[in-house]
């Protein structure tokens, strides 16, 4: 079978026809959107042409959020250097639509690589087959032995209104098909193969897919970008925008209704009363020159409301709706109102949206490190690339450094609560290690205060109790004389001291281990037990007083 006949029953006789021209037809809808023209896909009987047609794109500020945070740590390809620039736009592209290309060539002993329209690629759902449009000059196609006829010439129509030809130039259809040897490469134009077909040891498609969000569309697995599932809510606005605009531009800036009985000589007064201020406008009142003395009606003011409440109470609704569609914090990142502690029981989202779309992205570039490392090897060059993952580093990072920060803002009031929270977040077993360390030491620092400012009370308590042991020793001459008596007296100055000493000697304990770097939380805790003991006995002892008292 010839090639030409092999691509054609590749393209006719399966769905591979269908699925592209549908994704050709969203594809053009949602780069609409992206540039700002909603309204091209609704219908003139949805949305008449003479109506006002008002556009906001709530996506693209999302877009540009995500691309922008890419380009901060964007991956990279060992022994390739690959064009940032390529990697923003392929990622926005699939953000947009859901699909985006790129084609590994050789210029000589050079490679490189470059993006395909994804309105003139497509690839088969194995990855065994791609086509891809371009146009070439009168002058090449001669060059390959081909005829130049008509420009208008095409071997697959579905591809003939995604590209434009200006004069001397023919449409050049490539055609790339995985096989057993590798992969074979033909090139057509009009019904021509134009030269033979190129062979190359290659284990993927030279041409590289970029995938976005998992989609049925048609009934069949495909891939869709964010305009995809937000077009009919964005459209939804638009027409409640359109609305909004219409009542402004097109509500009366009458103020009065006036009787022309009642106008008299003063028209020219009330027809200029936008003009200069005006103290005051008259009107005729009656019918001076009827005997009967017929009273008019005084003039009325026009209610100039707009009378949109409703219409913006409709619009934040829609917009509130959006947000669910598109997920919320599209990024992954914190939101501003959070408190440490809802940050942490909430866990970090790994899979937001955005991140889901880069990661897609990096499974994409592996792909294309695996087809640079081949083709080196097809011109003789012993490389082997990888992709280098800077971005998910990076926002691990930031993330565990931001874990850490929430983890010492709880342990400041409460150490055993952001301990355990520390065990249950996502760092590594090193960095959560370290992480429990430092709530420790936090937790240690914060009941070193606390055991200073209950010892120093402790010692206030003291020598109030002690003082009042004195004055009743003092002034009490039966509980000097009861032998009794004196023996308690002398149990509540024993308790009182030994209470004292135990609060100071293991203050100074905690401040030596301190010194010496430990951080054991026990000692803090039994501490605690210890302070809350000497506390219960001296309001026992306290109470015991009072009755002698």
């Amino acid at each position: 079978m010839e090639k030409i006949d092999e691509l054609l029953e590749f393209w006719n006789d399966g769905s591979n026809k269908d699925i592209f021209n549908r994704d050709k037809e969203d594809f053009e809808i949602s780069k609409n959107f992206a540039s700002g023209n909603g309204f091209s896909s609704v219908s003139s009987n949805l949305w008449p042409e003479q109506r006002a047609r008002v556009y906001a794109d709530f996506i693209n500020s999302n877009v540009s959020q995500i691309v922008s945070m890419f380009e901060l740590a964007p991956p990279e390809i060992n022994n390739f250097e690959i064009d940032r620039k390529i990697m923003s736009d392929a990622l926005r592209e699939i953000l947009n639509d859901g699909k985006s290309f790129m084609l590994v060539y050789n210029q000589g002993n050079t490679l490189k690589v470059k993006r395909l329209s994804n309105l003139q690629t497509y690839i088969s759902e194995d990855f065994k087959k791609a086509l891809h449009l371009s146009k070439i000059t009168k002058k090449k196609a001669e060059a390959k032995g081909v005829k130049f006829g008509g420009t208008d010439q095409i071997l697959i129509d579905s591809f003939k209104n995604t590209l434009k030809l200006g004069s001397n130039e023919a449409y050049l259809l490539t055609y790339y098909e995985k096989t057993e040897g590798g992969v074979e490469i033909s090139e057509f134009i009009g019904n021509e193969q134009a030269g033979e077909t190129v062979k190359l040891n290659l284990r993927h498609l030279p041409i590289v897919a970029f995938f976005g969000d998992p989609q049925f569309v048609d009934n069949k697995p495909n891939f869709r970008g964010l305009y995809y599932k937000a077009r009919g809510i964005l459209i939804t606005i638009s027409f409640v925008l359109s609305f909004i605009q219409e009542k402004i531009a097109c509500a009366p800036n009458v103020q009065f209704l006036v009787p022309e009985e009642t106008l008299g000589d003063n028209a020219q007064q009330w027809t200029s009363m936008n003009g200069e201020p005006q103290a005051m406008l008259t009107y005729k009142s009656r019918d001076t020159l009827d005997g009967n003395a017929v009273v008019y009606p005084p003039p009325q003011r026009v209610d100039q409301s707009l009378q949109i409440q409703e219409a913006l109470q409709l619009l934040d609704k829609l917009i509130e709706i959006l947000q669910i569609i598109m997920g919320g914090d599209m990024a992954g990142e914190a939101r501003s109102h959070e408190t440490a502690e809802s940050v942490l029981l909430r866990r970090e989202k790994k899979d937001a949206s955005g991140n889901a779309y880069i990661r897609s992205m990096l499974s994409g570039l592996d792909v294309l490190a695996k087809v640079l490392t081949d083709y080196y090897a097809v011109l003789g060059e012993n490389r082997h690339c990888e992709v280098v993952d800077r971005y998910f580093a990076k926002m691990k990072q930031s993330r565990d450094f931001q874990t850490l920060l929430n983890l010492m803002q709880i342990a400041k009031d409460s150490p055993a609560f952001a301990a355990a929270l520390a065990e249950k977040t996502d760092l590594d077993d090193a960095t959560k290690q370290q992480a429990q360390a430092a709530v420790n030491v936090q937790g240690l620092l914060s009941n070193v205060q606390a055991i200073q400012e209950q010892a120093n009370q402790s010692a206030i308590q003291m020598q109030a109790m002690q003082k009042q042991i004195d004055q009743l020793t003092a002034a009490n001459i039966s509980l000097e004389n009861s032998k009794q008596e004196q023996v308690y007296a002398a149990q509540v100055r024993a308790q009182t001291d030994i209470q004292r000493t135990l609060i100071q000697n293991e203050t100074e304990l905690i401040k030596l281990q301190m010194a010496d770097g430990k951080n054991n939380i026990d000692v803090a805790m039994r501490f605690e037990e210890l302070r809350q003991n000497s506390i219960d006995q001296l309001i026992k002892l306290n109470r015991d007083l009072v009755k002698y008292n």
